[in-house]
């Protein structure tokens, strides 16, 4: 799991936790280098707001907390090719036809990554079993929802 995406999904953070998360996600190198109290200075946080953020997490303590940042370094650094920079438009008019086949395969890769960090297997449970004792479903939404509706009307 990468950890930088899953502090930037955490939703139910404090001001300073957010002050924290913004700059472990946007210095994640120099954060590395920093003892727990330097980086509540650097952060103007408390080491209390540190620990809270690490316990958000489900961590262990700071050290967890660094090897998943630097795990997470990591594996930005190993990608084959450069990064997409807009995931909303992956595209370039400059961008050769395999250039566009690489960008497409990681905004897709991206897309099931995002979804299996964020997705919660309890919760989906859980939905699904309101689903099955449902007497009706409705589904609205975008052209792709219609095929889902399609799909689901003969189950």
């Amino acid at each position: 799991m990468n950890i930088l995406k899953k502090m930037n999904a955490l939703t139910n953070l404090t001001p300073n936790e957010k002050i924290l998360v913004d700059y472990i996600t946007t210095n994640p190198t120099a954060f590395l280098e920093l003892k727990p109290k330097e980086i509540a200075s650097t952060t103007y946080v408390s080491l209390a707001t540190l620990y809270r953020l690490v316990n958000k997490l489900d961590l262990d303590g700071i050290n967890e907390l660094k090897l998943a940042v630097a795990s997470s370094l990591k594996e930005r650094e190993a990608s084959p090719h450069p990064p997409v920079q807009d995931y909303d438009f992956p595209i370039l008019p400059t961008d050769t036809h395999y250039q566009v086949m690489l960008h497409l395969k990681e905004v897709y890769e991206k897309t099931i990554e995002d979804t299996l960090d964020l997705a919660d297997p309890e919760i989906l449970v859980k939905v699904a079993e309101k689903m099955l004792k449902a007497e009706c479903i409705d589904f609205i939404g975008r052209p792709l929802m219609c095929t889902l509706r399609r799909i689901f009307s003969f189950r």
